[in-house]
């Protein structure tokens, strides 16, 4: 017998972070290994064009039964270490070229799960499985602080969708999530002086949610920042997710901001980010244009690419075809890596191997709603990601903590990342 061998395939609905049904898929092996993953969602509005079509026709009770009628059979007695071929035998179960017909979030959990299965039977965590082809160090997180954009109240919160904190000086993750639960916590109470209606809400990511501009809201993490720093002697710098797209009329060809009432084309919209840029300690811009404008990419990444992460998310959509593009234009010069954006385990490495090899930066990312899985942690280090869009709060911290707890299992073996920009 073959411990590794696939026998078991079973999908169930069970509920995200926003109350909402999901698929998860159990793999069990001959071996008696067990791997199990939950799929996340996102936010429909924030759903990039490019990735693949979450469910098919019919939902998630449709891809339940696609599991049990088609994926299933089409895995038992298949050796669950075989990830290429498993992935490629998602691909020709399903036929379509976007996960039209098995749904892109079905094959992305069956193919974790089949992974972890197969790291469950050899008895090595997921990270060590799974780092064949780099050495595993840790991931620094990026944490949205405060929210806007799609995910939050439209009009009365700042446009852009996340405004972050990055604990770039940290010298362990346990560090980095200490400076980084203390801007948190500072921030609501500059929140509260500047927006006397604020109560504490806050968006899908558990980010704050005042009702304030962009700036202010950049403006209130840089002093929060600074306080932290001098309190524990860690530098932190600031990013921020302007998610362009959703501020895109193509009609009119102009970026509206409800919130400050303006409205910006697209050359505007590059001197804004610019000037954001020269004003505040800014180190990450993620989708600072629409999601197929590389030439406004290729433009920013040209003035401020040796100092900044120029990253694109919409923009590539995990795609190794789009980010083969924007390596032809030097557009960007990192990528936000979201496994069920592509369907597969083998799909996602193949774009992130792409990143590596010219110097692209892969953030490792969630969606904006999840659960609790855990995956995207081991993912973070495995595939050499050095930094990270975990969240903070929530489901966010389900993947710090599997974070902190890979960074105490490695112990002196334990490395920080090294950046390739540095602010």
């Amino acid at each position: 017998m073959i411990p590794t061998i696939i026998k078991t395939v079973r999908a169930r609905k069970v509920i995200d972070a926003r109350v909402k049904y999901t698929i998860e898929v159990d793999v069990i092996t001959e071996g008696g290994g067990f791997g199990r993953s939950t799929a996340p969602f996102g936010v429909a509005e924030s759903r990039s064009v490019w990735e693949a079509q979450a469910y098919p026709l019919g939902g998630i009770d449709e891809a339940i039964k696609k599991v049990k009628d088609e994926i299933a059979p089409g895995l038992l007695g298949v050796d669950a270490r075989e990830q290429k071929l498993i992935d490629q035998a998602l691909r020709e179960i399903d036929g379509t070229p976007n996960f039209a017909n098995i749904g892109g979030n079905t094959a992305t959990v069956v193919s974790i799960a089949t992974a972890r299965a197969a790291a469950s039977t050899l008895n090595l965590p997921l990270y060590k499985y799974l780092s064949a082809s780099f050495t595993p160090e840790l991931s620094i997180p990026i944490s949205n602080i405060i929210g806007g954009g799609p995910h939050a109240r439209k009009g009365k919160a700042p446009d852009m969708q996340e405004h972050q904190v990055i604990s770039i000086g940290a010298k362990s993750i346990v560090d980095a999530v200490h400076v980084v639960t203390m801007v948190h916590q500072e921030a609501m109470e500059f929140c509260e002086k500047k927006d006397p209606e604020f109560s504490g809400r806050a968006d899908y990511e558990s980010a704050w949610v005042p009702n304030i501009t962009d700036e202010e809201a950049i403006e209130i993490l840089a002093q929060a920042c600074e306080d932290v720093q001098n309190r524990t002697g860690i530098g932190l710098y600031l990013g921020i997710d302007v998610a362009a797209a959703s501020l895109w009329n193509e009609n009119e060809k102009i970026y509206a901001y409800k919130r400050e009432n303006m409205k910006r084309d697209t050359e505007e919209q590059l001197e804004y980010i610019s000037d954001l840029i020269e004003t505040f300690p800014l180190y990450y811009i993620e989708d600072p244009f629409h999601d197929d404008d590389y030439h406004s990419f290729r433009e920013l990444t040209k003035k401020y690419g040796n100092r900044c992460l120029i990253c694109g998310d919409d923009l590539f959509g995990c795609s190794y075809e789009r980010l083969r593009k924007g390596i032809d234009m030097s557009a960007a010069n990192a990528i936000v890596i979201k496994v069920n954006m592509t369907g597969t385990l083998t799909d996602a490495y193949k774009t992130v191997e792409l990143a590596h090899k010219f110097g692209y930066t892969p953030v490792q990312s969630r969606r904006s709603v999840e659960t609790e899985d855990t995956t995207i942690a081991h993912l973070a280090v495995a595939w050499a990601c050095p930094l990270n869009k975990f969240g903070v709060a929530c489901e966010g911290s389900a993947k710090l903590n599997e974070l902190l707890r890979i960074e105490e299992e490695l112990g002196r073996k334990a490395k920080m990342p090294t950046l390739r920009i540095h602010p």
